[in-house]
């Protein structure tokens, strides 16, 4: 194609075009619509890259070929996880094991190793963990190649998950995340779907409920009380104790670490007169208005048993507590405060 320069001569135009009712109409280049595919195919091909990469290191840590320093946390996937799954296999929920305070929808996490063949349940398990850790990075990856979007979430991700430790990949948190995650992406376009997603998140971890938060539209909040109420049915109906977790958790106190202890590290400045303890084999504030704490242990991270560190000094917890007690004992750092 020719067009008039300032002298009245012709200058070729880059790109193509074709000639329509009302003219040429000129429809790009090749060249930069080849240069755009490249520059969107980097970062991915950088970002699967880094992911491989730094969970490789995951996988090495949580198989012990890496020695880490600090409390073995694998610990909790290969006795208290794997206890709870011989457990529900019979068809029961842990009705005399006062650390299982999880909504009943968990036991599809810790019962899903199971399918995984030809592996044990401790491998099973990390296995499953790194497909869903994979499985939100490809949803990141998606949203983050859409017209004017970033893949910087990705990024974000692929850097921060590593620094947990191992802890990422020794607790079933990733699979409610991969579930949160896909509900935040389906938000702006599918909110039914959306509102779904957080409904069996809450039912797995409760804290996907707070998703909802964000969603305005009333079909995603009927959504997610729809999908919870029939999970809660169809989970009550089947195994026995699937609400057993609300009686263990009245009893509890805030474990050190969560959202809701954030409030007691400060008062504990102020005079507040609670203390530290070891019980139900995590640490946790026990004292007065605890109770009324608002994120409570299913919100939290998972407890400190079996050999996890007591948040203050480190030292690890020797045993589980027996069934149907409760056994609670003061933490090494809840010494008497100065004044």
């Amino acid at each position: 194609m020719m067009a008039a320069g300032p002298a009245g001569r012709r200058a070729p135009l880059k790109g193509t075009g074709r000639i329509g009712r009302h003219g040429v109409v000129m429809t790009g280049t090749g060249r930069s619509a080849g240069s755009g595919r490249a520059a969107s195919g980097v970062p991915v091909a950088g970002a699967v890259a880094a992911f491989a990469l730094s969970r490789t290191l995951l996988l090495l840590w949580v198989l012990k070929v890496l020695p880490v320093r600090g409390p073995d946390v694998t610990s909790d996937v290969a006795v208290i996880y794997r206890g709870w799954y011989e457990v529900l296999s019979t068809g029961s929920y842990p009705l005399d094991d006062v650390t299982w305070q999880y909504p009943p929808a968990a036991a599809l996490a810790v019962l899903s190793p199971g399918l995984v063949p030809s592996l044990d349940y401790v491998h099973a398990f990390f296995a499953l963990v790194l497909v869903c850790d994979a499985a939100v990075l490809g949803l990141l990856l998606y949203a983050g190649r859409r017209p004017g979007k970033s893949v910087k979430g990705a990024w974000f991700w692929i850097a921060g998950l590593p620094l947990l430790g191992p802890t990422a990949y020794a607790r079933y948190d990733l699979m409610v995340t991969a579930v949160a995650v896909a509900a935040l992406l389906a938000a702006a376009r599918r909110p039914g779907v959306a509102g779904a997603l957080a409904g069996f998140g809450a039912m797995l971890k409760v804290w996907p409920v707070l998703l909802l938060a964000g969603l305005r539209q009333r079909r995603a909040w009927v959504a997610a009380a729809v999908t919870g109420a029939a999970l809660l049915l169809v989970l009550t109906a089947s195994m026995p104790g699937a609400l057993a977790f609300l009686g263990f958790q009245r009893d509890r106190g805030t474990e050190v670490e969560s959202l809701g202890a954030l409030v007691f590290h400060v008062a504990r400045h102020f005079g507040w007169e609670g203390q530290v303890l070891l019980n139900y084999g995590s640490v946790e504030f026990l004292g007065p208005y605890v109770p009324w704490s608002a994120v409570r242990r299913s919100v939290s991270p998972p407890p400190h048993s079996a050999g996890w560190p007591c948040g203050g000094c480190g030292r690890r917890s020797s045993r589980r507590p027996p069934p149907r007690t409760r056994r609670s004992r003061p933490c090494c750092c809840s010494r008497p405060r100065a004044g």
